[in-house]
C-alpha cells in the first residue's frame, strides 16, 4: 500500500512539474527592430524619452522589468540595473534587454547578443542595416589586445547616441551589443 501512495505521488509530482514547465512560462519573444532605435531626433528606443522613471518605462513596454540581481551596484553610485522578462530576436539571435537606470532616470537600454561562429557576418550584416537607416557612423574605434579585440561603432545626436560592438577573443564568447543611451 505504501508503494501506491509513493508511485501516486510521484506521478502527481511530475505531471504538477510538466504542467508549470509547459504552461507557467508565458513569455513570447519580442522582435527587435533596429528601425526601433531613434524617434523624434533621438536615439532611443520605441521613442521612451530619456530621463524617463521606471514606472514611465514600465508603462512603454509591453512587459514588466525585474530588477536584474546580477547586476547590483553599490548603492551610492546611483545607479539600478533592470532587465526585460521576455526576450529579444533579431536576425536568429535572442537576448533579454538590460535597461540602465541613473538616480532613478532611464539612461541606456543594451541588447547584447552571444553570436555563434558566424558573428563576424551577423555583426556587419548588423553594422550594414543601422547605416541603411540611420546613415554614416560618427565614430569607429578598434581596439586589441592579447585578451580581447573589439570594433565599436557610434552615431551620435547631441544628447544621444547608438552604439554596437563586437567583442571577441580567446576565451571571450563573440558578443554583439547593441545600446541606446544618453549623453
Amino acid at each position: 500500500m505504501k508503494k501506491k501512495n509513493i508511485i501516486i505521488i510521484l506521478a502527481v509530482l511530475i505531471a504538477v512539474a510538466l504542467l508549470l514547465l509547459f504552461t507557467g512560462n508565458n513569455v513570447e519573444d519580442i522582435d527587435l527592430s533596429l528601425g526601433d532605435l531613434k524617434s523624434n531626433g533621438e536615439y532611443q528606443y520605441s521613442g521612451i524619452a530619456w530621463g524617463a522613471s521606471v514606472a514611465q518605462v514600465n508603462e512603454a513596454l509591453p512587459y514588466a522589468l525585474e530588477q536584474d540581481s546580477s547586476r547590483t551596484p553599490p548603492i551610492s553610485t546611483g545607479y539600478t540595473f533592470y532587465k526585460s522578462q521576455n526576450a529579444y530576436t533579431l536576425d536568429g539571435q535572442s537576448t533579454v534587454a538590460s535597461v540602465q537606470f541613473h538616480d532613478g532616470t532611464l539612461q541606456v537600454i543594451q541588447f547584447a547578443f552571444h553570436v555563434g561562429q558566424n558573428y563576424q557576418q551577423w555583426f556587419e550584416s548588423q553594422v550594414a542595416e543601422l547605416s541603411r537607416l540611420y546613415g554614416a557612423h560618427t565614430d569607429k574605434v578598434e581596439n586589441a589586445s592579447d585578451i580581447y579585440e573589439s570594433t565599436v561603432y557610434t552615431w551620435s545626436t547631441d544628447n544621444s547616441m547608438l552604439q554596437i560592438v563586437l567583442l571577441t577573443g580567446k576565451y571571450i564568447n563573440p558578443t554583439v551589443t547593441i545600446s541606446v543611451g544618453m549623453k
